[in-house]
């Protein structure tokens, strides 16, 4: 007696899919959103970041952006914000449109523990767009009540922390 399907041929790939190859279309990547309202905002960090580069790669497209319902504060003794939930209050930032899981996974690194991914609507032209919004979890007492401005930022602490925080001579960026 023989198995139950013993005339049934499967043809596979002797070698791995290629990019380019028909089976490659069998494993798309899956693109993701996120929402940024802090150093990330800026290409300079955001390329930094996800490609290696001050330049964000030419995959991911980037618009401004509203967050409702939420409010930004600087965080006691850094350089950075952190965003928590409050009626009411609005938050202006960037959308940053497909990004690969391996972008993602070196964006939930460099946030640390402080910071929960989470998924929210963002207000993008007039459309609710989902994304995903570092929230801060580091604890209310370590913000400070004064809202985090990102042109205090790159004016006075862009180029130090790029070096501090990300290991960039910043020579090399001009």
């Amino acid at each position: 007696m023989s198995p139950p399907n013993s005339n049934l041929i499967v043809i596979a790939p002797q070698n791995p899919p290629t990019q380019n190859s028909p089976y490659s279309l069998l494993r798309r990547k899956r693109m993701s959103t996120a929402f940024f309202y802090g150093t990330l905002t800026r290409p300079e960090v955001l390329g930094r970041v996800i490609a290696n580069s001050f330049e964000v790669p030419a995959h991911v497209k980037v618009s401004p952006a509203t967050l409702h319902d939420h409010v930004r504060y600087h965080v006691k003794n850094r350089d950075y914000p952190g965003v928590i939930a409050k009626s009411g209050a609005s938050v202006q930032g960037t959308v940053a449109f497909n990004l690969s899981d391996s972008d993602v996974a070196k964006l939930d690194v460099f946030e640390g523990e402080d910071y929960k991914r989470v998924v929210v609507d963002v207000d993008v032209d007039g459309t609710k767009v989902p994304a995903h919004l570092y929230l801060w979890i580091g604890g209310e007492d370590r913000l400070d009540d004064k809202e985090w401005d990102v042109n205090v930022f790159v004016k006075e602490k862009m180029d130090s922390w790029l070096y501090e925080e990300l290991g960039v001579h910043v020579k090399t960026r001009e």
